[in-house]
């Protein structure tokens, strides 16, 4: 497989801030800078991405990305995502059940840029692409819950949490693990 995604057992932090309204916000809460990092294997690559400021960043994206595979079985999105440790560009074509992501890499963690550019693209299908968040998107849920927050707190929490419930199965690494799923956003 040459996507895939190791989700991490990150620890959270307890806070609950009434200052957060958007799901990036709490997701930089609820996280410390120190803890597990979800590891993005590109081409076999490892990518690590904090859930504090990488994945709180990105989160506004990764959400319209899998809205828009519920809403066209065929599109087309660029995505650049800015964070300092994953600046990259991503072009996504997809039609018949598959997706093709082309990349060109700016700065990622580990310096490994170079060889991720030598190495641009990946094939999967979109079922499979989604499964692989599957476990990233339940540490996040969990993380928010355990904190107090609930879809009347923060904007697009309920949009998240369809999101969560459409996706049929977690990744790779984790299909075995049947354990229970920490999800009541009420």
């Amino acid at each position: 497989m040459n996507f895939y995604i190791q989700a991490g057992i990150p620890i959270i932090t307890r806070t609950h801030s009434l200052e957060d309204h958007t799901l990036s916000d709490a997701i930089e809460t609820v996280f410390p800078m120190n803890t597990e990092n979800m590891i993005l294997y590109w081409n076999h690559i490892p990518i690590s991405l904090s859930y504090k400021y990488d994945l709180a960043y990105m989160f506004p994206d990764i959400l319209d990305l899998f809205e828009a595979f519920s809403l066209t079985s065929k599109g087309e999105m660029c995505i650049q995502w800015l964070p300092d440790t994953f600046r990259s560009n991503w072009i996504l074509k997809w039609r018949s059940n598959n997706i093709e992501i082309e990349t060109h890499w700016e700065n990622v963690v580990g310096n490994v840029q170079e060889l991720l550019n030598r190495h641009n693209q990946v094939k999967i299908p979109i079922d499979a692409f989604m499964c692989e968040w599957k476990k990233v998107f339940n540490n996040i849920i969990c993380g928010l819950v355990s904190c107090g927050y609930s879809q009347s707190d923060l904007q697009d929490f309920e949009r998240f949490a369809k999101i969560y419930y459409s996706i049929p199965r977690q990744g790779v690494l984790y299909e075995e693990d049947k354990s229970a799923i920490c999800m009541n956003p009420k």
